[in-house]
Protein backbone atom coordinates (compact mmCIF):
# COMPACT_ATOMS: atom_id res chain seq x y z
CA UNK A 1 0.00 0.00 0.00
CA UNK A 2 2.91 2.55 1.11
CA UNK A 3 4.89 2.15 -2.20
CA UNK A 4 1.67 2.66 -4.18
CA UNK A 5 0.98 5.77 -2.72
CA UNK A 6 4.26 6.83 -3.26
CA UNK A 7 4.27 6.17 -6.72
CA UNK A 8 1.33 7.85 -7.00
CA UNK A 9 2.27 10.77 -5.90
CA UNK A 10 5.94 10.62 -7.94
CA UNK A 11 3.86 10.03 -11.07
CA UNK A 12 1.21 13.10 -10.38
CA UNK A 13 4.16 15.53 -9.13
CA UNK A 14 6.19 14.57 -12.39
CA UNK A 15 3.08 15.40 -14.75
CA UNK A 16 1.80 18.82 -12.85
CA UNK A 17 4.65 19.50 -10.46
CA UNK A 18 3.03 20.91 -6.58
CA UNK A 19 0.09 22.23 -8.06
CA UNK A 20 -0.91 19.39 -10.19
CA UNK A 21 -0.83 17.21 -6.88
CA UNK A 22 -2.93 19.48 -5.16
CA UNK A 23 -5.53 19.67 -7.76
CA UNK A 24 -5.82 16.08 -7.77
CA UNK A 25 -5.61 15.36 -4.26
CA UNK A 26 -8.26 18.09 -4.01
CA UNK A 27 -10.29 18.22 -6.38
CA UNK A 28 -13.16 15.83 -5.10
CA UNK A 29 -13.73 18.46 -2.02
CA UNK A 30 -12.51 21.70 -3.20
CA UNK A 31 -12.13 23.87 -6.38
CA UNK A 32 -8.11 25.33 -6.12
CA UNK A 33 -9.93 28.45 -7.30
CA UNK A 34 -11.16 28.50 -3.32
CA UNK A 35 -7.89 28.34 -2.19
CA UNK A 36 -6.56 31.27 -2.70
CA UNK A 37 -9.64 33.74 -1.91
CA UNK A 38 -9.47 35.28 1.18
CA UNK A 39 -12.39 36.97 2.63
CA UNK A 40 -12.82 40.88 3.32
CA UNK A 41 -13.86 42.07 6.05
CA UNK A 42 -16.42 44.96 4.52
CA UNK A 43 -15.88 48.39 6.88
CA UNK A 44 -18.46 51.64 6.14
CA UNK A 45 -18.40 55.08 7.29
CA UNK A 46 -20.63 57.32 8.91
CA UNK A 47 -21.07 58.80 5.48
CA UNK A 48 -20.86 55.77 3.47
CA UNK A 49 -17.92 55.53 2.06
CA UNK A 50 -17.22 51.38 1.71
CA UNK A 51 -14.33 49.25 1.73
CA UNK A 52 -12.84 45.74 1.71
CA UNK A 53 -9.91 44.72 3.23
CA UNK A 54 -8.27 41.91 4.91
CA UNK A 55 -9.02 40.50 8.39
CA UNK A 56 -5.75 41.43 10.66
CA UNK A 57 -4.38 43.81 8.02
CA UNK A 58 -3.34 47.58 9.64
CA UNK A 59 -6.37 49.15 11.44
CA UNK A 60 -4.38 52.67 10.48
CA UNK A 61 -3.67 51.93 7.03
CA UNK A 62 -7.64 50.70 6.46
CA UNK A 63 -8.82 54.54 8.11
CA UNK A 64 -6.38 56.19 5.71
CA UNK A 65 -7.76 54.58 2.46
CA UNK A 66 -11.32 55.30 3.98
CA UNK A 67 -10.71 58.53 4.24
CA UNK A 68 -10.92 58.97 7.97
CA UNK A 69 -8.60 61.36 9.77
CA UNK A 70 -7.47 59.77 12.67
CA UNK A 71 -5.53 61.65 16.04
CA UNK A 72 -2.56 59.93 16.87
CA UNK A 73 0.20 60.81 20.38
CA UNK A 74 2.21 57.79 21.06
CA UNK A 75 1.74 55.69 17.99
CA UNK A 76 2.22 52.76 20.49
CA UNK A 77 -1.44 52.33 21.35
CA UNK A 78 -0.97 53.99 25.36
CA UNK A 79 -2.94 57.26 24.91
CA UNK A 80 -5.90 55.50 23.37
CA UNK A 81 -5.85 59.11 21.35
CA UNK A 82 -5.95 57.11 18.13
CA UNK A 83 -9.29 54.91 19.46
CA UNK A 84 -11.73 53.93 16.36
CA UNK A 85 -14.78 52.25 16.89
CA UNK A 86 -15.86 49.20 14.74
CA UNK A 87 -19.15 47.60 14.87
CA UNK A 88 -19.48 48.81 18.30
CA UNK A 89 -16.00 47.46 19.63
CA UNK A 90 -13.18 49.79 20.29
CA UNK A 91 -9.89 49.67 19.17
CA UNK A 92 -6.87 51.38 19.08
CA UNK A 93 -6.11 52.09 15.37
CA UNK A 94 -2.36 52.65 15.55
CA UNK A 95 -1.41 49.22 17.07
CA UNK A 96 -4.90 46.85 16.10
CA UNK A 97 -5.86 45.27 13.12
CA UNK A 98 -9.01 44.81 11.25
CA UNK A 99 -11.08 42.20 12.80
CA UNK A 100 -12.11 39.15 10.75
CA UNK A 101 -14.99 39.08 8.27
CA UNK A 102 -18.55 38.88 9.95
CA UNK A 103 -20.64 35.59 10.04
CA UNK A 104 -23.83 36.67 9.28
CA UNK A 105 -24.78 37.69 5.92
CA UNK A 106 -26.72 40.39 6.41
CA UNK A 107 -23.45 42.32 8.03
CA UNK A 108 -21.48 41.09 5.23
CA UNK A 109 -23.34 43.17 2.78
CA UNK A 110 -24.50 46.69 5.10
CA UNK A 111 -20.72 46.21 6.08
CA UNK A 112 -19.29 47.32 9.66
CA UNK A 113 -19.51 50.76 10.73
CA UNK A 114 -16.00 52.47 11.89
CA UNK A 115 -15.94 55.66 13.55
CA UNK A 116 -13.30 57.94 14.98
CA UNK A 117 -13.90 58.62 18.73
CA UNK A 118 -11.59 61.57 18.93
Amino acid sequence: MTIFIVLFIIATLGSGGVQGFIRCTVSPFLSTRNLNMVEKTPLVTSTGKRLEVDGGSSLMAACLKLGLKVPTNCKKGECGVCTVTIAGQKIRSCVGKVPPPPKLKSLKEKGLIITVDN
